[in-house]
């Protein structure tokens, strides 16, 4: 892992909007990484191709010390007009312990599913599958 982001508490609501997380993972100029980007690449020009020209941004990759890299992010809130037909979730224990970003969400923000990020772990067992 490069670069993480941790949690910042606003009190204005135009900055809570921006609250994120997010991960930059870099190989440190191997190979593997590099794959990964133009796979990335190659998936968005072919949605594109499939878009109306306007309605995309250039794909840039990021970089982390002079290598390729991969960033990945998600905010914390919605807006609560944005929300649509989904219903609000909690903020599992694990990210929130001590309520800092459900306090911060105020009136203003919910926080749904698709704001929710979830971890996994690999882990190998006695016969290494």
């Amino acid at each position: 892992m490069a670069a993480q982001t941790l949690t910042m508490y606003f009190r204005d609501p135009k900055q809570r909007r921006y609250m994120r997380q997010s991960v930059m993972l870099t190989a440190f100029g191997g190979a593997s990484l590099q794959a990964c980007n133009d796979n990335v690449l190659s998936i968005h020009r072919a949605f594109s191709q499939l878009l109306p020209s306007s309605s995309m941004d250039d794909w840039v990759p990021a970089q982390y010390d002079e290598h390729a890299a991969i960033e990945m992010g998600n905010r914390y809130f919605t807006d609560r007009n944005n929300k649509a037909n989904h219903e609000a979730v909690s903020f599992q224990q694990s990210v929130d312990p001590e309520g800092i970003l459900q306090d911060a969400m105020g009136a203003d923000f919910v926080h749904l599913e698709e704001n929710e990020v979830v971890y996994f772990q690999l882990t190998a067992d006695s016969t290494n599958k």
